[in-house]
């Protein structure tokens, strides 16, 4: 019971998070606003930040594959510190160059990784709107 209700938990504060981050969305004037409160927002949830450094796997296959990352890899420089924690890398364009979103989280379930996922889709929506 209490590991479902600390799921329940989580989730209910990653929709937090995903409802904040979409209203900014509507919000904004720029992309690069939208990113920022992403970044703050996902914080919340674990490490969140934007790289550009391709000697991290997960951003490298992340921009050669041009989709979501969702495992973590064991040739990453950072797997011994993140090996127990879920690491998701988004690419993302920024300034015409190729990045990643990446957010480096306590295990997350099925759920949280689709949920976030459809916002990161957000986020690439509000770089062409």
């Amino acid at each position: 019971m209490r590991s479902l209700l600390s799921q329940l938990s989580r989730l209910n504060e990653l929709l937090r998070v995903v409802y904040r981050i979409n209203r900014q969305i509507v919000k904004s004037k720029s992309f690069e606003e939208v990113l920022a409160d992403v970044v703050r927002e996902l914080s919340s949830l674990g490490e969140c930040f934007l790289s550009f450094d391709e000697e991290r796997s997960c951003v490298r296959r992340a921009i050669e594959s041009g989709k979501v990352v969702r495992e973590h890899s064991e040739d990453c420089k950072f797997y011994e510190k993140h090996s127990e924690k879920s690491v998701i890398a988004a690419p993302i364009e920024i300034d015409s160059r190729i990045g990643a979103l990446v957010l480096i989280s306590e295990k997350l379930s099925e759920s949280e990784f689709e949920l976030i996922e459809a916002l990161i889709d957000d986020v690439k929506f509000a770089r062409v709107s």
